[in-house]
Formats: C-alpha cells, sequence, structure tokens
C-alpha cells in the first residue's frame, strides 16, 4: 500500500508499507508445537519517498498508523516550505 500526493515541481510526498521477509529462526523450526511455521516470517514495515529506512508498523492501530502518517506529512511540508532547503528538495536539486 503506498500514498502518494505528487506536486509540479517538488518531490512527491511518499509514505507506503510492504511486506519485508526474514528467515524464521532455526529454533521455531524445529519446535514440535509449531509444525507449519515454515522458513520465513513476514512484517509490515513502512517506507518512505526519500530513502529513510523504515520500520515496523505490524502492530500499529489504524489511528496509531493515521498518526504516523500525517506527522511524516508534516515533517515533508515544513521541509519543503523552508525556503533554506529550496536546491534540495525542487525536482531536478543536486540530488537528482
Amino acid at each position: 500500500m503506498e500514498l502518494r500526493i505528487a506536486y509540479e515541481n517538488l518531490d512527491d510526498f511518499v509514505y507506503g508499507v510492504r511486506l519485508d521477509s526474514e528467515s524464521t529462526a532455526d529454533y521455531i523450526n524445529a519446535e514440535e508445537n509449531f509444525p507449519d511455521a515454515g522458513k520465513k516470517n513476514y512484517i509490515a514495515k513502512s517506507y518512505f519517498g526519500d530513502r529513510r529506512p523504515g520500520y515496523d508498523v505490524q502492530l500499529f492501530t489504524n489511528n496509531e498508523l493515521i498518526g504516523d502518517v500525517v506527522k511524516h506529512f508534516e515533517r515533508y511540508y515544513s521541509i519543503v516550505s523552508d525556503k533554506g532547503n529550496e536546491l534540495f528538495v525542487r525536482r531536478g536539486g543536486m540530488d537528482k
């Protein structure tokens, strides 16, 4: 799932959640009480348009997830509205 807010001359705001997988621990696979544990564990993790590392959001409630999106949008808006950052947030800036 991804929320993208596009702007004409700015990098888009992006907040997404995707499944990342990790290997299940050997001791869980060997446990008889969990015969169908499988070899992979899937975790819902956030990601952002500016390529910052995301984090585990699988235990967030609906309201916590909405609050997290709003918090990141407020951060984005604060950065792009600051005239001192104009060179870095415009499309075609130095990082492109």
